[in-house]
């Protein structure tokens, strides 16, 4: 069984028939969570048989929403969006799965990193760590006809924004204790703080996202 079945069937077993379901759409995202209880979840993105990630989710901070992959206009921090942009460039868009945990979505979370012996939450990339993984994630979308159909000035100052903001991990120049790891630099607003207001064009080409 590759990776990715094997996740959803492990999933599946540990929250029980009743408490999963499939997004296809945003809408089918807004249903499923209107009205119940709980209010966090772990989702489940596969890519391909062999490539998902997963990680959790909750009505205040709504990753699903943060990781642009229904609707391309960013908002607040999420530092794996990057990585899911990507990767659905070079795959299309993922399925999607929510769970809903029977004790704490981390709980589950750790479930899975805990059966395949890793700290991260991706299988089916290369890489010992998530600076490795989403070092491999950029090496695979630059062979994308995607990519290579953007002009150079466009590419160039999407490299710029990779080294200087998203490999860099900046603070917020008003709050030094406010840190952007990897995608929490797409958050609206924080590019332009920092000086980087004209890399947003080519972002937004690149990523396929609207600020």
């Amino acid at each position: 069984m590759h990776d990715s079945n094997y996740c959803l069937k492990f999933l599946k077993i540990k929250t029980r028939s009743q408490n999963f379901a499939e997004i296809l759409t945003w809408g089918d995202w807004l249903n499923y969570k209107r009205g119940r209880k709980n209010k966090s979840w772990l989702y489940l993105y596969i890519f391909t048989p062999k490539i998902c990630a997963w990680g959790t989710t909750s009505n205040t901070s709504d990753r699903l929403r943060k990781a642009c992959l229904f609707n391309p206009k960013p908002t607040g921090k999420y530092d794996r969006r990057v990585d899911y942009l990507m990767l659905k460039i070079i795959f299309k868009m993922p399925t999607v799965w929510v769970f809903k945990s029977l004790g704490k979505a981390t709980e589950l979370e750790s479930a899975l990193k805990k059966q395949f012996g890793q700290n991260h939450c991706y299988r089916g990339i290369p890489g010992r760590c998530r600076m490795e993984i989403s070092n491999n994630i950029v090496e695979m979308f630059k062979k994308t006809t995607h990519w290579k159909s953007l002009s150079w000035s466009i590419r160039e100052k999407f490299q710029k924004y990779l080294d200087k903001a998203y490999f860099r991990f900046l603070k917020h120049p008003d709050n030094p204790k406010r840190t952007f790891h990897f995608g929490d630099s797409l958050e609206p607003g924080f590019l332009r703080k920092v000086g980087f207001a004209n890399l947003v064009p080519a972002i937004e080409k690149v990523l396929n996202v609207e600020y």
